[in-house]
């Protein structure tokens, strides 16, 4: 597929076929109505309607917080990464790719998969000057998914400080959590330890974050080949420390 339709296509994720129907005929009508053939900004333009306004200073902090998940991901050697967006369906932003579960079994590598998913955060504190509130809201979240991750470390998956050969089969482990201090004390324990390391890699390859954020409030998707180029400059980033 062409960059540019691949793009559109891109910013139409989540719509429906009725949908973009809807939407190319209403935009086709309206270059009829101005004598001229429909074109990709008319499309473009029409696509980017639909999702929410935002400011300078958020889509600044959307690039680099998705930029400290991407840099921290290559950092750590954890899977791979097939594309990062900041202008997504919404607005929604994320970096998508695999982690392989296979590779993520000891506490050392689970401790990593927790460090890249609070590096975000961790990034915006860094660059932004503060942490917002981005990184939870919701059970889906950053901050949810982290927590969620250090509550199996503690008591599903035997690396637990507190008999860690029990196993505790807990359907809402945040509750459990709201009402057990102890509980909650480990496992923050193991978030504050994993956000501090992902401020240290953070400040350590703070370049190429500041340069994929570049990239990524110009281009607003990266994928396929513009991507593989920027991961490779980014790499050369932190090879030469620069």
């Amino acid at each position: 597929m062409p960059r540019v339709l691949r793009g559109l296509a891109l910013k139409a994720t989540g719509m429906s076929g009725a949908e973009v129907e809807f939407l190319v005929r209403e935009v086709r009508q309206k270059a009829r109505r101005e004598g001229r053939s429909i074109t990709y900004a008319d499309i473009e333009g029409a696509l980017a309607d639909r999702g929410p306004a935002r400011s300078t200073e958020l889509q600044v902090r959307l690039a680099t917080h998705e930029a400290g998940h991407a840099i921290v991901q290559i950092y750590l050697g954890l899977g791979s990464i097939s594309q990062i967006i900041i202008n997504g369906v919404e607005g929604s932003a994320h970096v998508a790719g695999f982690i392989d579960s296979s590779e993520v079994i000891s506490e050392e590598n689970l401790t990593d998969l927790l460090i890249v998913t609070l590096v975000g955060r961790a990034a915006e504190q860094e660059f932004c000057g503060s942490a917002s509130g981005g990184s939870g809201g919701s059970e889906r979240s950053d901050l949810a998914t982290a927590t969620r991750l250090a509550f199996n470390m503690e008591m599903t998956l035997g690396f637990g400080s507190d008999q860690p050969l029990l196993f505790r089969n807990v359907d809402d482990p945040f509750s459990l959590i709201a009402l057990n201090p102890k509980v909650a004390d480990r496992v923050h324990g193991r978030l504050e330890t994993a956000y501090g390391s992902a401020r240290k890699i953070v400040l350590h390859n703070q370049n190429a974050i500041k340069y994929l954020a570049a990239c990524l409030l110009v281009e607003e998707t990266l994928e396929g080949p513009s991507l593989q180029s920027v991961v490779d400059k980014v790499r050369q980033c932190m090879s030469s420390g620069s």
